[in-house]
């Protein structure tokens, strides 16, 4: 198709210049004669009542209807008399335009055609190539495509934006997802692979790339990325599940998930098919979009299945690769750290040492001296006063001029508020250090008994010991015994049995042993296993009198005491009213800068200064009473807590002294009677059996109360140091 732009047939009149003037007639009288006759021309007006009418002369219809008539056309000269205006111009018939179209206020010509059996792009390519070749245009003139290729042009532009954001959006959220871009990018893979089966479906059906084909490959990259997530996920599932080789990963991985990304490939490309397969209206749409589907997801899900797995082979042996490289540097940093990395030697230590260890790395103590430390910075931000507050006004606050003020405002708290403030943080950092003081007492009280207990297991290990030494030498002597008749086998077995009992029981002390010096380890805050110096208890602490009591509980009651007074001498300074001083500089456009004189207006320039005092006064003091009745209500608390602490600390005092010199007493009846006795009857019953003037039932007798007295014995000091050290925390010595 192509717009026509001629063939309408036109009347022209060429005026004869010349010949006019010699007649005496203007170019003006013929135009005004031949527009007269035919367009018609106002000659006047006709009024009726308020309206008005032109009257507007022509020649009659029955005169303009061929060339005769205009050509019979009469002109008036200068001097009246009638010319034929074939006198003065010739007339003819010609074919002029039939009609001008525009665009941007530029002819247009429109050239038009279908296209079948190609695609619009490569036409227009074609196109290109041959009117560049052969067609020469004037000065002045281009060639625009438009149509469906316009179309498809600005779709191109739309898509080379939409399809990279598209595939920056997948590769951030598969980032988000497994916070590696490594298996981002592996996973990413999918996108090309699926771009291979989308543009080969293409070329196969014979199909253009079309706006519907690169909706088709994003809707295409989204399901490709999905196969690929669903396959990587198996392989970090069965890693996690402690599968380390990465071969047998892949194996097992790949076999688990073939079904499921089968599964999803096939329902999507069954779910395009009826579209791939149109024919009807929309098809030219529809089947370029299903054909990029179906064909990527092909491909995709076979080379997912096989070129995935294998990259991740890849990666995986590139990263051994790397840990290698880096292997000597990790040697050489345990070799360096090996102190720190590995478990550290056991130590031996005495008791001072401990508890000096424990006053240094113990954590409930850093935490405690953290907390005395935060209370003193509290001291500090007591002290605190309100910032100042800066504020500009503008406007027509005086008059129809725009002024501006300038304000300078600082809330000051009642000084007695600020005394009262810094004086309560005084007295809570004071509390905080009572409390690290008790901690530490505490953590003493703790460290020793872990070192004492520790000492109890190994001081009965040294006792089962000797008494296996013992058992083992009467199961020596039953044997010959036995041999020579004068026993029984079940003499014999008996005393191997008891000598195996014996065994378990040092077992059992060693585990209890490993025990307490690990939870001496806990207290001393040390990585190193802490063994004792000491093999047996050792009391040597005298006991004080109860009469003079510091405890370090009454301390930290009695501060708590002195917070609450502080805390209500607080709360009643609250009523003491705040200040606020303010200071303001501003503009007063048109007012008279002098009483007297001559009245001059102020300007921008000219500035007016004062200042503010005030008193920040409280409305209701009902809530104020209402705090300082609580105030009053925790100070009778905190003596409440007072008095009931002192009484159990004495009351306790008191149990402790009457258990320590019970403990005391029966540790010096072991030593002054039990001991020497135990050892005695067993040096006896020995010599008498291995003399045979006893039984077997007499010296396992006599060997269990033996064993017995002196684990009790061993009991008793463990007690009584346990008494003694617990009398040392509560009364603070």
């Amino acid at each position: 198709y192509v717009e026509p732009i001629s063939g309408l047939p036109q009347v022209t009149i060429a005026i004869d210049r010349h010949a006019a003037g010699q007649l005496g007639i203007n170019v003006e009288s013929i135009n005004t004669a031949v527009r007269t006759a035919f367009a018609g021309e106002v000659v006047g007006q006709l009024h009726e009542g308020e309206r008005r009418f032109d009257i507007v002369i022509r020649l009659d219809t029955a005169y303009r209807r061929s060339m005769d008539e205009l050509a019979a056309l009469q002109i008036r000269a200068q001097d009246g008399h009638m010319v034929p205006i074939t006198q003065v111009a010739s007339i003819d018939v010609v074919v002029g335009p039939n009609q001008m179209q525009r665009e941007d206020a530029q002819r247009r010509i429109s050239v038009g055609f279908n296209v079948r059996g190609r695609d619009v792009q490569s036409i227009v390519d074609e196109l290109q190539s041959r009117i560049d070749a052969d067609v020469k245009l004037p000065p002045g003139y281009r060639i625009t495509y438009g149509g469906q290729f316009e179309n498809l042009s600005a779709a191109s532009r739309r898509l080379a934006v939409a399809v990279p954001v598209a595939m920056l959006l997948i590769l951030f959220l598969l980032y988000v997802t497994f916070s590696s871009a490594t298996q981002a990018l592996l996973i990413f893979s999918a996108v090309p692979l699926a771009s291979i089966g989308g543009i080969a479906a293409l070329v196969l059906r014979g199909m253009p790339f079309s706006i519907s084909a690169g909706v088709g490959f994003i809707a295409l990259f989204g399901v490709a990325v999905l196969n690929g997530i669903v396959l990587l996920a198996a392989f970090r599932s069965l890693h996690a599940r402690g599968i380390t080789s990465p071969l047998r990963v892949v194996i097992m991985g790949t076999r688990e998930r073939l079904r499921p990304v089968t599964m999803t490939a096939l329902v999507a490309s069954l779910g395009f098919l009826p579209m791939a397969l149109s024919t009807g209206d929309g098809a030219e749409v529809q089947r370029p979009l299903a054909t990029v589907v179906i064909g990527g997801l092909v491909t995709s899900t076979l080379l997912t299945m096989v070129l995935l797995p294998m990259l991740f082979l890849l990666v995986d042996r590139r990263q051994q690769r790397r840990s290698l490289g880096a292997s000597a540097a990790v040697v050489v940093m345990l070799l360096v750290l090996g102190t720190v990395l590995l478990p550290a030697q056991p130590r031996v230590v005495s008791l001072p040492q401990a508890i000096a260890l424990a006053a240094e790395n113990n954590p409930d103590l850093r935490i405690a001296s953290l907390e005395v430390e935060r209370s003193a910075l509290q001291g500090r931000a007591a002290r605190d006063v309100p910032p100042m507050q800066v504020m500009l006004m503008g406007g027509q606050y005086n008059s129809s001029s725009q002024d501006n003020n300038v304000t300078l405002t600082q809330s000051i708290p009642f000084p007695s508020k600020l005394i009262a403030a810094s004086d309560l943080a005084g007295e809570q950092q004071r509390e905080m250090e009572l409390r690290r003081a008790l901690s530490r007492r505490e953590v003493d009280h703790s460290v020793r008994i872990s070192y004492y207990r520790a000492c109890l297991h190994r001081e009965r290990m040294d006792l089962l010991t000797q008494m296996r030494q013992l058992a083992q030498r009467m199961v020596e002597i039953s044997t010959r015994r036995v041999e020579a008749g004068d026993a029984t086998p079940l003499e014999r077995l008996t005393a191997e049995t008891q000598l195996n009992e014996l065994l378990v029981r040092w077992q059992q002390e060693q585990t209890q042993m490993r025990a307490a010096q690990a939870q001496l380890s806990l207290m001393c805050g040390v990585r190193q296993e802490l063994i004792p110096v000491d093999s047996t208890i050792t009391v040597s602490a005298p006991r004080q009198s109860a009469d003079s009591v510091q405890s370090p509980m009454i301390d930290v009651l009695e501060q708590q005491l002195r917070v609450a007074e502080q805390a209500g001498r607080v709360v009643s300074s609250q009523l003491w009213p705040d200040i606020t001083l303010g200071y303001y500089t501003q503009t007063l456009i048109g007012t008279p800068l002098s009483t007297t004189g001559p009245l001059t207006p102020a300007t921008s320039s000219d500035r007016f200064q004062g200042f503010l005092v005030g008193l920040a006064l409280p409305l209701w003091f009902d809530p104020g009473m209402a705090r300082s009745e609580q105030a009053q209500l925790d100070r009778r608390i905190a003596e409440q807590r007072l008095r009931q602490g002192a009484s159990q600390v004495m009351t306790t005092l008191r149990t402790l002294a009457t258990s320590i010199d019970a403990a005391r007493q029966l540790v010096e009846v072991f030593a002054s009677r039990g001991l020497p006795t135990a050892q005695l009857l067993l040096d006896n019953t020995r010599r008498a059996y291995e003399a045979g003037d006893a039984s077997w039932n007499e010296v396992h007798t006599a060997l269990r109360q033996v064993l017995e007295t002196r684990s009790s014995e061993i009991d008793a000091r463990f007690n009584l140091a346990e008494l003694l050290s617990m009398y040392e925390l509560y009364q603070g010595q």
